[in-house]
């Protein structure tokens, strides 16, 4: 029987790792504005503030961008 242990994630760690896999995914899900159509600016104002949210949730994790 071995009796090495595995390194454990922290939960801190995996719950930057979640919100990494979030912020990638919806980096991927950019939508295109349309500077004509308020409605896509406004579809485009959510996002980006999305994306800040995500990204100060990083960072108050502990990560680093």
């Amino acid at each position: 029987m071995s009796t090495e242990s595995k390194p454990l994630k922290t939960f801190a760690r995996s719950e930057r790792e979640k919100i990494r896999e979030q912020f990638v995914k919806r980096a991927g899900e950019a939508p295109i504005p349309n500077p004509f159509d308020p409605e896509s600016l406004r579809v485009w104002d959510e996002y980006v503030q999305e994306m800040h949210d995500l990204e100060q949730q990083l960072r108050d994790a502990g990560d680093q961008l």
